[in-house]
């Protein structure tokens, strides 16, 4: 995706307005929220030709009948706005005899027709049948009187003189005028900012991140795009120019959704598991979390696992004890504290087309099972698999357990073959022993029979009802940091916790059977600016000021003459500290034009192949042809791309032309 600078400064070339609509888009990266924005607006005069003759180009003309006193009559030119002229070409012919007749002009003063001083600056010879050009002092107005005389420019002694009939061919008006009226909207919305008059200096329009918002809210990118294009539309009620750029651009990124897109998650947790699952969203790998809340709620059992007694998930088919009514297994457990046993899980396989067995708890005598049950249950196994599976089985009358005690989980077969998955390994572990004559005698199994001396025992869960109510789940957030719970319906506030790793997660343990919703996701985070440790020259740091886009030499020479001479110096320049003489606007859209070109840097064994290509080839090849030259994903050439339009934006186009992909690469 493109720098952040990219989008922070951003301004576009002179845009020509008129009563038609112009649009000129501002660039928003996918999954942005703006506090703030404003643009710059500064209208520059338009000069052009007003071709009179034209009815359709907005100017009326019409004869002035009335005799002006002084024997001068001629043509009234509304142009329904204020023009700044300066400048004539006229062509008129005449059938009377006489090669010569005088134009004069005369300006409309709202109540009276006023004649500029010097009267002989406003006063134009005409020759018969040939195109005049002539220049005088500038009138700025919304109505011209141009008048005829047939004789010479008139004196006292004129009056009554008539104006023969002259016919006119051509009838230009050099004109000047700037913006005025301008109203500048997002789309088809309403304007966000109107000026009214004359737009003859630069203004800030208000903060619009309101109608931004609501825009990109209801702008859906297809698949791949990471900016929003936002069009913004500006007209005026007259010809001129405008220049807008970003003045201020304060933006951050909002995930509300998880990472399939999903706004709501919910989970279940079941006998088979998993006991823990994760929910993933996006976050960009340099992102400083502001903001991160989730709302969460469920329900759950009553039981609870009991801590230290794994594995919590999937069956982890290594060792296996037979169960069978002639070989019946036996699990030693110890608890470190009292707890009301109400459940007990167990990882079994059936082997049998039926297998019926019988669970108890039994207390311990001799380090072996004593035969007295404290607590029973009967399972019959599932008969569509033979898989190892979990079985979850509620004792029907809780067993209390005293801490520190051994006790045994004692398996009886009724019915056919089961086999009781078993793990080895862990120092922990008390070995499964077994009875061949229903409990009269046991023995530990002994794995060195098979060549090895580990530990092997059965896999099951203890499930106790707690005395007081106790959290069903474990939530942690990007890293292992647990979260505050109170209880399950809440809203989660996981900011402290959360590691910006590009993918971010959050991970659920539930302690119980149940089911837990998470919505409301809301994270609010911004760009890690880098420090200035981290900041290191970039490939175009010494290239001289006169590369940037709207520079030129003239601009170049008042820079260097206050010492600045290369992009980073531009970029660097205190404006509060050092006179220049270029305007304010112009040198702080050349700084921030500099600060957007020194971001750019080309990771040369990416692009190889690409490397003596100029920037202004790379952008004209199509996507295609550029990813089988580098070998490279397209979607890697669109990041290489964007980050060139930074460049287009921000220098000189025969610079382009000229600067190839090396150029950019570090030395």
């Amino acid at each position: 995706m493109p720098n952040r600078k990219y989008y922070e400064f951003q301004s576009w070339d002179l845009i020509p307005v008129s009563k038609e609509e112009k649009t000129f888009d501002l660039l928003v990266p996918k999954g942005a929220r703006v506090r703030a924005v404003q643009l710059e607006v500064s209208g520059e005069p338009h000069t052009f030709w007003e071709n009179l003759m034209d009815p359709k180009k907005g100017a009326t003309v019409t004869p002035f009948e009335a005799d002006t006193g002084d024997g001068w009559k001629g043509l009234v030119v509304d142009f329904h706005a204020l023009r700044a002229t300066n400048y004539l070409r006229i062509k008129a012919i005449w059938t009377n005899s006489g090669s010569k007749r005088y134009c004069r002009l005369q300006a409309w003063a709202g109540i009276t027709w006023h004649q500029p001083e010097p009267m002989e600056s406003y006063v134009l010879e005409l020759l018969k049948n040939e195109e005049m050009k002539a220049g005088f002092p500038e009138l700025e107005v919304q109505k011209l009187m141009l008048s005829f005389h047939n004789s010479d420019p008139p004196t006292d002694s004129d009056a009554g003189s008539t104006m023969l009939a002259t016919t006119l061919t051509q009838l230009e008006l050099s004109c000047r005028s700037v913006p005025s009226n301008l109203p500048l909207r997002i789309g088809d919305g309403p304007p966000f900012w109107t000026h009214y008059g004359p737009l003859a200096k630069a203004l800030k329009t208000p903060d619009f991140a309101g109608a931004l918002n609501e825009y990109l809210a209801s702008d859906v990118l297809p698949e791949g795009e990471q900016e929003h294009r936002v069009p913004l539309t500006i007209r005026s009620d007259t010809l001129g120019q405008v220049r807008v750029s970003l003045v201020t651009f304060d933006y951050f990124y909002v995930v509300d959704r998880f990472a399939d897109n999903a706004a709501e998650k919910t989970l279940t947790f079941a006998c088979q598991g998993p006991w823990t699952q994760t929910v993933e969203f996006e976050l960009r790998a340099e992102a400083e979390v502001q903001k991160a809340t989730v709302n969460l709620s469920g329900t759950f059992a009553d039981d609870r696992f009991i801590e230290g007694y794994r594995p919590m998930d999937a069956a982890v088919e290594e060792y296996a004890a037979m169960v069978s009514p002639d070989y019946w297994p036996a699990q030693e457990i110890v608890l470190a504290e009292s707890v009301t046993l109400a459940g007990v899980d167990l990882c079994l396989a059936r082997l049998s087309e039926k297998a019926e067995l019988t669970v108890e708890v039994q207390s311990d005598v001799n380090q072996a099972p004593s035969g007295a049950a404290l607590a029973t249950a009967e399972l019959s196994l599932d008969p569509t698999t033979g898989e190892a599976c979990w079985y979850c089985l509620a004792l029907p009358s809780p067993a209390e357990l005293a801490a520190n005690k051994s006790y045994w989980l004692v398996l009886k077969g009724k019915e056919g073959q089961a086999s009781w998955q078993a793990r080895s390994g862990e120092a922990e572990l008390k070995t499964l022993s077994y009875s061949k004559d229903e409990g009269i005698s046991w023995a530990s199994y002994d794995l060195t029979l098979w060549g090895r001396g580990v530990k092997m025992a059965g896999q099951f869960r203890l499930r106790h009802l707690p005395s007081a109510y106790s959290l069903p789940i474990v939530v942690s957030a990007g890293t292992d940091n647990n979260l505050s719970l109170e209880k399950v319906d809440s809203s989660v506030d996981f900011r402290e916790s959360l590691a910006a790793t590009g993918k971010a997660l959050l991970s659920i343990t539930a302690k119980s059977e149940g089911q837990l919703t998470l919505s409301n996701l809301r994270i609010e985070y911004g760009l890690v600016k880098p420090s200035e440790e981290e900041i290191r020259p970039g490939p175009l740091a010494e290239q001289g000021v006169q590369i940037i886009d709207g520079v030129g030499l003239a601009y170049a020479e008042r820079l260097r003459e206050v010492g600045v001479e290369t992009l980073t110096q531009l970029a660097e320049l205190d404006l509060s500290l050092v006179q220049v003489d270029v305007p304010t606007v112009r040198l702080q859209e050349f700084q921030r034009k500099a600060e957007m070109a020194l971001s750019v840097e080309i990771e040369a064994t990416t692009f190889t192949p690409l490397l003596d290509l100029t920037v202004s080839e790379v952008l004209r090849t199509p996507v295609v042809q550029l990813s089988d030259r580098a070998r490279q994903p397209m979607a890697v050439i669109r990041q290489l791309r964007r980050n060139l339009i930074t460049l287009q934006v921000a220098l000189d186009n025969a610079f382009l032309d000229r600067m190839t992909l090396r150029d950019l690469t570090e030395v």
